[in-house]
Order: structure tokens, then sequence, then C-alpha cells
């Protein structure tokens, strides 16, 4: 794929071999200030191809200020559906997720999840999880109403200390109706 196809891939990171979405969690990575993309299309038997740079001169450096302590993918909030794929992440610098749960729920009613296998050396330490929702091949169905869900993660280990976190995700579609003013913000 090429264009902006790619980064979409980039960020689903499909396929075996990719639970840990480690093209993601570059992408994410708060402390890369400067990132490249090139791409060439498909052309006579040619197939189309993306190169992708995200190692830049802060690689390793001091980790700014996030919106979060934590860098989510979704991210807390409201989400478009078109960007909600089948794996979701939670990272935190230098955790241990080892032993780390993730539980979910809609409206009170948990959702199964399949953890992966925790894999570090890519960008941040991160969890990967894949819950029972609806999906429509590679992203989210698209909802017929905004859809909550809550999730916790439990007994990461931070500092040598245990943590839990819990944030909500609302799935939304953005052709529906009104957006509120916090939706807009993603229109």
């Amino acid at each position: 794929v090429f264009g902006p196809a790619a980064i979409d891939g980039y960020m689903e990171d499909p396929g075996n071999g990719n639970d840990f979405v480690g093209h993601r969690r570059w992408l994410l990575y708060p402390q890369t200030q400067q990132m490249g993309t090139g791409d060439i299309p498909p052309i006579a038997g040619y197939q189309a191809a993306n190169a992708l740079w995200v190692f830049d001169s802060n690689l390793g450096g001091p980790r700014p200020t996030t919106r979060e302590e934590f860098v989510a993918w979704p991210p807390p909030g409201y989400v478009p559906y078109q960007v909600i794929y089948p794996r979701w992440s939670f990272a935190y610098p230098a955790a241990d997720f080892t032993n780390a749960t993730v539980t979910m729920s809609e409206n009170g009613v948990a959702i199964p999840v399949v953890i992966a296998p925790v894999q570090n050396g890519y960008g941040e330490h991160t969890l990967v999880w894949t819950p029972n929702i609806p999906t429509a091949t590679q992203q989210a169905a698209r909802p017929t109403a905004d859809t909550r869900y809550e999730i916790t993660i439990a007994r990461a280990q931070i500092q040598g200390v245990a943590r839990t976190f819990a944030y909500n995700v609302t799935i939304f579609d953005p052709a529906t109706g009104e957006a509120t003013p916090r939706q807009a913000l993603f229109l």
C-alpha cells in the first residue's frame, strides 16, 4: 500500500507476527519529533511501496509530557470507528506488563479479551490485547450509536509498584448526527 493507507496499515499492524504492534508503537513514541514517509504508487507491473522513518535524534531521550501519563490506542475519549482496529494497546515507559491484566466492559457487561505475549523493544513497553467486539474486517464495525467501553489495566508494575489504570473509549460514527464539541475535535 501507499499514501494514507500505509499509515493506516502501520497503526493497525495486522497479521501473524505483528501481535506486538511494533509499527504503531514507533508512530506513537512520545519522544519522536520528526518522522518521514515516502511512497511509490503501483506502476507497470510493480507493486506499491511505502517507507517509514521514525528514529530521530530524540530516540531514548527525555519523555515529553503527554495528555495522559500513558499512550493508548485507541486513546481515551471519543474515537471515530474507522481507526479502531482489532488490536488495542497501552504503553507506559519502562513498565513491566508481565503479570498485567486487562478488563473491558460495555455498559457494565464484561467483554472477553485475549492478551498478546509481552514483547519489549519497540517504542515504550506496551501491553496489547484483542477485545471481542464487532469488527468489519480490519476496523471496528460502524456503530449505530456512540459505544462506550471501560478499560482497566491492573497489576502493571511501574518502578516496582503495582498500578491500575482506568479509562474510557467511546467509538462513534462521524457521519451521523451532530457531533458533540469533544467529537468535533476528531472530524
